[in-house]
């Protein structure tokens, strides 16, 4: 299972905290044709589409559906899980899964950066999602919410993504 992150995801400690130090593989990734902008009273990013735009981020791979289930616990009800665009990296095109957010959020034209985030924002963050976090909870129905139709379109065995999360 391969996932493209672009937000606060792509700093190691969040990763650590979100993921439980199961992400696997960590390459440098690219998006074509969409931009990284704040969310309207947030400190996280959202994309919205523009042809000539790039994100930069990461490909997360060889993690388990559990893992994105947290990963979609962190996200909340304010992203989906979207099997999108192919994702280009350093061997070329690859097939991910990535978080949108819904169209009910307001997203701002300000551009959103990591290293301004880790400045300003992370230290004051990092208690939040770490509470946040702790809220989780294997089979929490509110958390695989469309994550199953995303994992079937790309084809992943079914004991990876029904796994131990509904058992």
């Amino acid at each position: 299972m391969q996932l493209f992150v672009y937000g606060t995801l792509c700093d190691p400690e969040i990763r650590d905290l979100v993921m439980g130090r199961r992400h696997g593989q960590v390459y440098p990734a690219t998006l074509r044709g969409y931009i990284a902008v704040q969310i309207i009273g947030a400190k996280y990013p959202v994309l919205q589409k523009k042809s000539s735009g790039r994100v930069g981020g990461l490909l997360l791979s060889g993690f388990d559906f559990v893992t994105l289930t947290r990963i979609s616990h962190y996200e909340s009800v304010e992203y989906r899980v979207v099997h999108l665009q192919p994702i280009v990296f350093c061997h070329g095109p690859v097939e991910a899964l990535l978080f949108l957010a819904r169209r009910t959020v307001a997203s701002s034209q300000r551009p959103w950066r990591l290293k301004e985030w880790q400045y300003r924002h992370k230290i004051r963050e990092l208690p939040q999602i770490d509470s946040w976090m702790a809220r989780w909870r294997p089979g929490n129905p509110i958390d695989s919410r469309g994550l199953h139709f995303a994992c079937r379109q790309i084809d992943l065995p079914r004991e990876i993504y029904l796994g131990q999360v509904y058992n």
